[in-house]
Parts: structure tokens; sequence; C-alpha cells
């Protein structure tokens, strides 16, 4: 059981109090903001019956490649836009953000 649990496993109405003191420095996660080709593309995999956030950044990127030989080559077979996208480091982190804490689009 964790330390949480053995604490408030048993929190009823009379100790309201303490369960707003508890929870008062909470905030909502803020949501990740992306281009709205990545907001079509989450949506896309996620009505899919796999819809897995791996899958979904792992289908991205290796949709360019072709694996049947040991050079890497680029292989146009998907959307370059979201490749590239997927591609870079910095938005390994927002698209998993994006696609378990929900998202807005960027404005343009």
């Amino acid at each position: 059981m964790t330390k949480f649990e053995e604490k408030y496993m048993n929190l009823n109405s009379d100790n309201y109090d303490e369960i707003v003191e508890y929870f008062k420095d909470w905030q909502p996660v803020e949501k990740a903001a992306i281009p709205q080709f990545m907001a079509d593309y989450i949506e896309k995999q996620k009505q899919r019956k796999r819809g897995s956030m791996f899958l979904a950044m792992n289908e991205a990127i290796s949709d360019y490649f072709d694996h049947s030989s040991i050079e890497v080559k680029v292989v146009p077979t998907g959307d370059e836009k979201i490749y590239k996208w997927c591609n870079n480091i910095d938005h390994e982190e927002l698209f998993a953000r994006a696609w378990y804490d929900g998202y807005v689009v960027e404005e343009k």
C-alpha cells in the first residue's frame, strides 16, 4: 500500500477540510501545443484499434525508412511533415504529452 493510500484510504465527508488542504496546490496539466497536422495524426492514430502512442510515433518515423537493406534510405511512403516533426528529438516529450494529456493546436 502506498503512503497516499495509507493516509487517505478512509477519507469521508468528516475530514473534508483535510482533503481540501491536501489538494489545494494541485493544478491541471497544461496541454501541449502542437501543429494541426499532428493533432490530425494523433486523432487518426487513437481511432485505430491498436491505438498506442509508441506504435503511432514508431509508424510516423519508420514509414520513411527502407528496412530491407543496411543502408538508410528515405522512402516517401508516409507524410513528410509528420516524419520531420516526429524525428525532431525536441518533440518526443511533446508528442507524449499531447497523446496522454491532450493538446491545443498552435496558432499560426
